[in-house]
């Protein structure tokens, strides 16, 4: 597991490299590119080694004897790591062409901090040993994606909040009904076909999406009803 912890440790410094370069932005760019791709491909070369070599690869970390991380890479959690290793490693590589707006430095400075944090906390995700380290791995995947969706949040088309977004990351999918009623409520969509939300309060709205976002399944299913609206796509898909 070392050589695992070692890629991701790797790949968190591709993140924070670009806020050090943030004022040069070339640098920033190469410096991000090529740690977040160099820790992705020893983590590939890492994970291929395991999953044709399988094995007892676990590793735990304990904290003041109260609850422990623990972490494992079987035959299956090697397969997944080669799955998101590959895609982002051409994800960073794709990302010094894509992100070429200089007076974007600090925000595309950010994007490759939380680009890192995306993919250390998925790789993490897989190989999950226990429900604390699972639902960790899974927060920071989920706030991480958040702030890389708001990059380009004032896009003409998309919501003029980052609430609405927000709400479609409540860490149980990525469109959630309960965040899409707070969302209608809230944000401003002049092109959306969307009917006329529901009438609810703010707060009533805010509890409904928290509420929905921690029922089980069946349940989840009593809040959904009677709403139309909540099968619709999400308005922040519309393109202008």
């Amino acid at each position: 597991m070392n050589l695992f912890f070692l890629s991701l440790a790797i790949i968190f410094c591709g993140g924070l490299l670009p806020l050090i370069f943030w004022r040069q932005f070339t640098l920033m760019k190469i410096s991000g590119v090529l740690a977040i791709g160099a820790g992705c491909l020893l983590g590939l070369i890492d994970a291929g080694t395991k999953l044709f070599n399988p094995g007892p690869y676990a590793a735990s970390f304990k904290y003041l004897n109260a609850f422990s991380l623990s972490f494992q890479i079987d035959a299956l959690s090697a397969f997944f790591l080669i799955a998101i290793f590959s895609i982002c490693l051409l994800a960073a590589l794709y990302s010094y062409h894509y992100m070429d707006n200089p007076q974007k430095a600090f925000r595309t400075a950010g994007s490759y901090l939380f680009f890192s944090l995306l993919t250390a906390s998925m790789a993490l995700v897989v190989t999950a040993g226990n429900l604390i380290a699972f639902m960790l791995s899974w927060e920071i995947m989920s706030l991480s994606s958040f702030f890389l969706v708001v990059y380009n949040y004032e896009a003409a088309g998309k919501p003029q909040s980052r609430l609405p977004l927000f709400c479609v990351y409540p860490g149980r999918g990525p469109v959630h009904p309960g965040g899409l009623r707070l969302i209608h409520a809230h944000a401003e969509i002049s092109d959306s076909p969307m009917p006329r939300p529901c009438p609810i309060r703010s707060r009533s709205s805010f509890l409904y999406w928290r509420l929905s976002a921690l029922a089980p399944r069946p349940v989840f299913s009593l809040f959904t009803s009677g709403c139309p609206m909540l099968t619709r796509p999400h308005p922040a898909t519309f393109q202008p």
